[in-house]
């Protein structure tokens, strides 16, 4: 996956998840606190601070200033904690496991129901194909 594609899949996330979008220049705290992930998560995946600050739109020292405060928010902020684990739980189940690893219980449930009837349809050609080659 591209880069640009994995900072949208992050923006997208954190937009889904939190109601956050992190290019609203507002400093409500929980705008602010969604780019800290934003800048926080793509930092670990080693992305550097000017290419960061590029993609939100901001200069490199707000970028270290939010790296810097994530950390501290990490171990004093239970909340904020919480859902840096869920942005950082669900980019790493998209990034390795695709689409499937966000679907709803009913996506699930459908896809189950589908690949059921998939394997059941197998099943009968096979044991038809099995019975036509021994009446030869």
């Amino acid at each position: 996956m591209k880069n640009t594609e994995r900072e949208d899949t992050l923006k997208g996330l954190i937009h889904e998840l939190l109601k956050v979008d992190v290019m609203n220049k507002s400093r409500d705290r929980h705008i602010v606190d969604g780019r800290k992930i934003y800048a926080n998560i793509l930092f670990a995946e080693g992305q550097g601070v000017t290419h960061i600050s590029k993609t939100l739109r901001k200069n490199h020292a707000t970028i270290i200033h939010y790296i810097r405060d994530a950390e501290t928010l990490l171990l004093m902020d239970k909340h904020f904690k919480t859902n840096y684990d869920a942005i950082l739980s669900a980019f790493t189940r998209k990034i390795e496991g695709g689409e499937i690893c966000l679907m709803s219980r009913l996506q699930l449930e459908n896809e189950v129901s589908r690949l059921r009837d998939e394997n059941y349809d197998l099943k009968l050609r096979y044991l038809n194909h099995i019975r036509n080659s021994y009446r030869r």
